[in-house]
């Protein structure tokens, strides 16, 4: 029974929740997976790597998926671009167990959160 309200708070809390802090908690949540995933490298920890960048890599292709291409061309590609990047840097890092195309990822996605959260506040 717990479970399933459960599951009925977060999903009403998802639908009702503007747009821009949805944003902003999967760009907070994919970040975290960043550094989730490079402290499981870190230690060895083959599964909690796994379960991080499978997170991080369905954050990404939600992200994309979102973009209205028709509202924004250029901005949407670029954008996209960005996500291409930081999933290359993320499938990277899993396969050669290598910390730093992480750290590269998190330098691209921390300055787009901020600029998100400025733009919000707005």
């Amino acid at each position: 029974m717990y479970n399933r309200a459960a599951n009925v708070y977060r999903k009403v809390y998802a639908d009702s929740a503007p747009p821009a802090r949805v944003l902003d908690e999967l760009l907070g949540a994919l970040l975290d997976d960043f550094r989730g995933a490079a402290a499981c490298i870190a230690a060895g920890d083959f599964a909690g790597k796994g379960r991080h960048v499978s997170r991080a890599l369905a954050i990404l292709g939600e992200l994309d998926a979102a973009l209205d291409r028709r509202a924004a061309p250029e901005l949407t590609r670029n954008l996209s671009a960005l996500y291409d990047f930081t999933r290359d840097r993320v499938v990277k890092a899993n396969l050669k167990m290598d910390a730093a195309p992480l750290g590269e990822a998190e330098r691209v996605i921390a300055p787009l959160r901020d600029a998100f959260q400025q733009a919000a506040r707005r």
